[in-house]
């Protein structure tokens, strides 16, 4: 949100601007799913990807973005309207080691602020699905599926 802030887009600390509302809305959404669904969750914060050295490992045939001494084993992207090339770079190394991406609604128009297709190509060898609780958590595999005979 920090690239696209402008004096009227907000009144104190609540959004007057159309796009900040939706990017709040999706934000609260998101962190609603993950939490009703209880799973265990980190927001990514990509200046610390760089200042931690965020780098991607295999670990017995598994593969994991670390960051610091955290390490996972998915990424889900959603209500992102720019990423920095650093993390593209990183989400594509990830991807084409085996990792497993998630993008959730519309990818991220920008990179570095800058108009382009790149997190669209992304997306396109990743899971991706619409901004959908059902569809988000089964995206993650959490949602157990029952059947009855």
């Amino acid at each position: 949100m920090w690239a696209q802030i402008h004096p009227k887009g907000f009144s104190g600390l609540s959004p007057r601007d159309p796009d900040f509302k939706q990017l709040e809305k999706q934000y609260r959404e998101l962190l609603e799913w993950l939490i009703s669904s209880g799973i265990n969750y980190d927001y990514g914060d990509e200046g610390l990807f760089i200042e931690l050295n965020a780098h991607i490992k295999e670990d017995n045939e598994k593969v994991y973005l670390h960051v610091g001494e955290a390490r996972y084993k998915a990424v889900l992207i959603g209500g992102v309207k720019t990423l920095r090339s650093e993390t593209l770079n990183l989400l594509n190394e990830f991807i084409d080691k085996g990792g497993k991406i998630i993008f959730a609604g519309d990818p991220p128009e920008y990179i570095d602020v800058i108009p382009t297709h790149l997190a669209v190509e992304l997306s396109k060898r990743c899971i991706t699905c619409n901004w959908d609780k059902n569809e988000v958590l089964s995206s993650l595999d959490i949602i157990p599926s029952i059947k009855i005979k």
